[in-house]
């Protein structure tokens, strides 16, 4: 019997090695795994992962009655306010990356699982009798947790299957990596094609402007007024287009590691008002009012042409996305031996769900070729990596 049970615990990983070979995302590679672990593992099986916040979430569970499904599924909130600070066997067994076996379940066992009366209730009703809490843990990090649990079967876990359950959530813990790895790749590769079609568009956009003006210039037939604008308007169409150039080689050297600051003293308050100078007519075509609060500051060790591009691509967006008539306030402060410069504007903001990826490559809210501001979403990463 030892032996025929041997025999089914490797056709069981075999069957598991296939499920991972087979090309599929995450989500449903992951539910074909619980799928294929009840009834044979467990009559019931749940998978959490740490999501980027660090909250544990459900990513899939199953049971194998169907009447009972609803009951693994109402455990999801109960995990989600899980804390590593809690004495619960969840906790520790995530804390030491070690599993937790539960032969044969206790009394307390549902009282200590959680530390929440109403996930205690709903354990009760699922009625574990033996229980396996295996960290899914890879490349020294652990990615979330695998549970498995006997109940009505009233079969107990053996030696045997404990082991198959560890090799059981090596893979899984693998297949979570690397469908992390992959997503992350598809993820960098979709917003590079995306960044190549903005920067083609935003290089063409000034050009347009250059040529059309540089043909009415040949014609002779317009004002001296109309002259003094085609002029104007080449003049900052060149320089909008010089500064995207210099902004993608400045991102090429920073993560090529070449980007080198010379350190000197700098007048924050001249270079304040430097960029502001840059952006006049800006902020004039869009009535907006650019305050100035300067406290007593002394100067500052740093790059002044850096820290001028840095202020310079903080305040082009505050106007870029703040409407006509609108207000963009910089204030410069000290705070003991810290300079604090802040940028605040009366513009549309930014979608919560963005907030984690403001500072990212090629990345913008709208990266659409159709929105209504240009830009290659490189502007705050440059801010980000002169100032880190």
């Amino acid at each position: 019997r030892r032996a025929e049970k041997a025999e089914e615990c490797c056709n069981f990983l075999a069957q598991i090695s296939v499920l991972l070979a087979e090309p599929s995302d995450a989500t449903s590679t992951l539910r074909n795994i619980a799928i294929a672990v009840t009834p044979f593992l467990a009559d019931y099986c749940l998978i959490h992962w740490f999501e980027p916040d660090g909250t544990l979430q459900q990513f899939t569970a199953h049971h194998c009655d169907r009447d009972r499904q609803p009951l693994i599924e109402s455990l999801a909130p109960f995990y989600s306010t899980f804390s590593e600070n809690l004495d619960c066997l969840v906790a520790q067994t995530l804390r030491s990356q070690s599993a937790h076996i539960e032969s044969t379940v206790s009394s307390d066992f549902t009282r200590t699982f959680l530390l929440n009366s109403q996930s205690q209730d709903l354990l009760d009703q699922l009625a574990p009798c033996s229980v396996l809490l295996l960290p899914l843990v890879t490349h020294g990090r652990c990615f979330g947790l695998l549970t498995l649990a006997m109940s009505d079967s009233n079969r107990h876990y053996s030696d045997l299957e404990v082991s198959t359950a560890h090799d059981l959530a090596l893979w899984t813990a693998l297949a979570i990596y690397n469908a992390k790895l992959y997503d992350k790749a598809e993820e960098t590769n979709r917003l590079k094609q995306e960044f190549l079609a903005t920067v083609s568009h935003e290089l063409r956009t000034p050009l347009h402007a250059i040529l059309g003006w540089t043909h009415i210039l040949r014609t002779r037939k317009i004002n001296e007024a109309t002259t003094e604008l085609a002029i104007e308007t080449i003049d900052r169409k060149a320089n909008d287009q010089l500064r995207l150039i210099y902004d993608l080689l400045d991102v090429s050297r920073i993560f090529a590691g070449k980007l080198r600051l010379k350190s000197e003293l700098v007048d924050l308050e001249t270079t304040i008002y430097e960029a502001i100078a840059q952006l006049r007519i800006a902020a004039q075509s869009k009535s907006i009012q650019v305050n100035v609060q300067i406290n007593q500051v002394s100067s500052v060790i740093g790059d002044q042409k850096y820290l001028r591009q840095v202020i310079w691509n903080l305040l082009s967006n505050a106007i870029k996305f703040t409407p006509n008539n609108g207000q963009v306030t910089i204030e410069l402060t000290q705070q003991n031996q810290i300079a604090q410069i802040r940028v605040r504007d009366t513009g549309e903001g930014i979608e919560p769900s963005f907030l984690p990826h403001v500072f990212d490559r090629f990345r913008q809210a709208d990266g659409s070729l159709t929105r209504s501001h240009g830009g290659l979403g490189l502007g705050l990463a440059l801010v980000y990596y002169l100032v880190e």
